[in-house]
């Protein structure tokens, strides 16, 4: 084998893994129950019902726990790089689109607890996750509702800016 057709296969390996790993976060965070195992809001724990199983319940709670559906920026925007990388498409100033892609998600967790702070089959803590609820309650507390509001749409418009398109 010469060097160039190791390269392209550790190419395709990787991103083949890649791949693999984006639909198992897909899988598992879109059939996310918030009574699965580890949940903290029941004991004992039903059956799993998430479609990865245990490791699916496990990775789709700490992920909904943590950032809440501000994953969901990141699941989307993730996909769209791995379809860039695998159509061979450039992708420049990645520091400054994960920075906008952190910016876009944090702003859209506050913004769902904003919005609906807490459900029947969510956390008791409310939706948002820890992020987005320390985020939200944070701009309540300063800016009130008008201003919360104001500052997590021109966030969203800033992060979404950054992680757009390439160029």
């Amino acid at each position: 084998m010469t060097p160039i057709e190791r390269t392209n296969l550790l190419r395709q390996v990787t991103l083949f893994l890649a791949v693999g790993a984006w639909a198992f976060l897909l899988l598992s965070l879109g059939s996310f129950h918030s009574n699965d195992w580890p949940s903290h809001t029941v004991y004992p724990w039903p059956p799993i019902q998430n479609l990865c199983g245990s490791a699916g319940a496990y990775v789709a709670y700490y992920c909904f726990f943590a950032i809440g559906q501000g994953v969901f920026p990141v699941l989307f925007f993730s996909g769209v790089l791995l379809a860039l990388v695998m159509c061979r498409s450039r992708v420049s100033d990645v520091w400054l689109r994960v920075i906008g892609l952190m910016l876009l998600s944090t702003a859209f967790a506050a913004a769902v607890h904003h919005i609906r702070p807490g459900s029947i089959n969510g956390f008791p803590e409310g939706h948002g996750g820890l992020l987005g609820i320390a985020v939200s309650s944070f701009l309540q507390a300063h800016f009130s509702v008008w201003g919360t509001r104001l500052v997590l749409i021109t966030a969203t418009f800033i992060g979404r800016k950054n992680c757009g398109r390439p160029r």
